[in-house]
């Protein structure tokens, strides 16, 4: 194995940033051809869902305090509605379909400081949650089962490491 440590500007003094918003429909894609392998009469084309799933993104950075601080953010919202089927009906019952809309908001800020040239430290906190999981579990009708099963996954996290040269041959550094 190998160590590479790369240090590099952690900010600039201008203000600047980027947008962009993405959608996809599965009806644009192709349509999956394939055969069953046990059964060459069975087709495994699946059923095409027409709905537009965006993403929405942004970042923006720029100084706090000019060649001494900066700031870095970026935000991404992803929605995205899928087709499911039950997979785990009980005995005797139909599987149902329903849509599933999970929400992913996306969020990450960091802000880093030279405390004196060669030393810095930063900030960072990143939020990545996923809501709007449908549980698939036996029984019931589609509004029970988003009532009762709705599932909301996420994370938050923290960092806050200091780096540094001291010398000319050692460098170190702590993460929190």
């Amino acid at each position: 194995g190998a160590f590479v440590d790369i240090i590099t500007k952690s900010g600039t003094n201008q203000i600047s940033g980027s947008g962009k918003y993405l959608f996809a429909n599965d009806q644009w894609n192709q349509q999956n051809s394939t055969v069953s392998e046990l059964d060459s009469t069975v087709s495994l084309a699946r059923t095409k869902f027409n709905q537009i799933n965006p993403v929405y993104s942004g970042t923006m950075g720029g100084p706090v305090l000019k060649n001494r601080a900066w700031f870095f953010g970026a935000y991404e919202d992803a929605r995205v509605t899928s087709p499911q089927a039950q997979t785990n009906a009980r005995p005797g019952v139909t599987p149902e379909a329903y849509q599933q809309t999970t929400k992913s908001p996306y969020l990450n800020v960091r802000v880093t400081s030279e405390v004196k040239p060669g030393h810095s430290v930063w900030g960072r906190v990143t939020q990545s949650p996923t809501n709007g999981f449908i549980f698939d579990y036996y029984g019931g009708m589609a509004a029970e089962r988003k009532a009762l099963t709705l599932q909301n996954q996420g994370g938050v996290s923290y960092a806050g490491p200091y780096t540094g040269g001291f010398g000319r041959h050692w460098d170190g550094g702590g993460m929190v």
